[in-house]
């Protein structure tokens, strides 16, 4: 594997560079800690958490912290991009059961779309004007559910 300083990498090639770093750190029992780089970054951290977990009898949650939900579909190709890791996450078979929030989403930065595949794949939606932050859910109205409701 590369290393992650070492040269400029195509983004899958980085991707999956990342996957191999964050699950050697796991399998040494020590915490990644990754900083820097695009939101593309989300899934290939978790997929190495989903390996890990199945490996180890398991389960892992996520909670997105963000205005935007991230779950646009992949490129053709399937190629990623920085608006698709949690739709990869939401459509991987190994995150089940599905324990997923995003949280401070801003309704105006979501498409109204997004919201429903969201909530039709299991995820919850906590909008940042449910916590008092204005961005109100696409379409008015209130938001979606709240983390572990």
């Amino acid at each position: 594997p590369h290393s992650p300083a070492a040269v400029p990498l195509a983004l899958e090639a980085a991707h999956e560079c990342l996957t191999t770093w964050v699950a050697e750190a796991l399998r040494r029992r020590t915490v990644p800690f990754v900083v820097g780089g695009g939101n593309d970054q989300s899934y290939p951290n978790a997929s190495a958490l989903l390996d890990h977990c199945a490996r180890t009898g398991r389960s892992m949650g996520c909670v997105n912290i963000d205005a935007h939900l991230d779950v646009r579909p992949a490129l053709p190709g399937g190629r990623p991009h920085s608006g698709s890791p949690f739709r990869l996450l939401l459509e991987d078979a190994r995150f089940r059961p599905v324990r997923f929030c995003e949280f401070a989403a801003q309704g105006a930065q979501c498409a109204a779309d997004h919201v429903r595949y969201v909530r039709a794949a299991g995820g919850e939606i906590v909008w940042l004007s449910e916590l008092g932050g204005g961005g109100g859910a696409p379409g008015g109205g209130g938001g979606g559910g709240r983390c572990n409701d």
